[in-house]
C-alpha cells in the first residue's frame, strides 16, 4: 500500500508538495494513511497516481483523521476511489479543493465533509461547486488555474485571503489577480489586467 506515501500512526504535515506518477499494486497510489493518523495535508497537488485496488489519490483506513486544504486531487486511476478512498471508521474534511478526472469514481467509501471545493460529479456541502476548474495545462501536469476558473474567489470566504487580497480560491495554486481595465476598446486598457476595477474610460 501507498505507491508515494505511506502514514502509519503520525500527525504528518504535508504543505506545497507535488505527489505524483506513483502505482502501487494495492491501495493508495498517492498516499496511504492507517493507523489512527492525523495528517494535515494542504496546497499540494496529488495527480497521476494509479493503485490496482482503492483509492488511486488518496486511501484513509483505520480511524484516521485527514484534513486537506487548498489541494489538487487529479487525474489519479483505481478500481474504486479514484480519487480518495475513506473506510474503516476514518474521517476527511476537506476544503477549498479541486477533486477532478479521476477514474473508478471520485470518492468511495464513508463519505468525508467536503466544504467550498470543486467536484466532478456533485457533493453535498457549502459552497460545493461542480465545474470545469478550467487548469492551464492539465495533460501536461500544469494545474494552475486560467483566468475564467469558477474556482476563482470560490474558496471559503473565512480563510485566509489569497496572497493579492482577493477571497481564497479552490485548488493548490490560487490565481493572481492584477486589477484595471479589460475593456479593450477604452482608452486606459490594460492589456495585463484580469480584472476589471472600474477604471475604464
Amino acid at each position: 500500500d501507498g505507491g508515494g506515501i505511506v502514514i502509519i500512526n503520525s500527525a504528518i504535515i504535508i504543505s506545497e508538495c507535488i505527489i505524483t506518477n506513483n502505482i502501487t499494486g494495492a491501495n493508495g497510489g498517492g498516499i496511504c494513511i492507517f493507523g489512527a493518523s492525523s495528517p494535515t495535508i494542504t496546497n499540494s497537488t496529488i495527480s497521476n497516481n494509479s493503485a490496482t485496488e482503492n483509492g488511486g489519490g488518496l486511501d484513509i483506513q483505520e480511524s484516521s483523521v485527514v484534513t486537506i486544504a487548498n489541494c489538487n486531487i487529479v487525474n489519479n486511476d483505481a478500481t474504486t476511489g479514484g480519487g480518495l478512498r475513506s473506510i474503516t471508521n476514518s474521517t476527511a474534511t476537506i476544503t477549498n479543493s479541486i477533486i477532478w478526472s479521476n477514474n473508478g469514481t471520485q470518492i468511495t467509501g464513508d463519505s468525508p465533509t467536503i466544504s467550498f471545493s470543486d467536484i466532478q460529479g456533485g457533493w453535498e456541502g457549502e459552497g460545493n461547486i461542480d465545474a470545469d476548474p478550467l487548469f492551464f495545462d492539465a495533460a501536461n501536469g500544469d494545474y494552475n488555474l486560467t483566468a475564467n476558473s469558477p474556482c476563482i474567489d470560490a474558496g471559503d470566504p473565512e480563510s485566509d485571503l489569497d496572497p493579492d487580497g482577493t477571497i481564497a480560491d479552490m485548488g493548490a495554486y490560487y490565481f493572481h489577480q492584477i486589477p484595471g481595465c479589460t475593456d479593450p476598446y477604452a482608452d486606459n486598457y490594460n492589456p495585463d489586467a484580469t480584472v476589471d476595477d472600474g477604471s475604464c474610460a
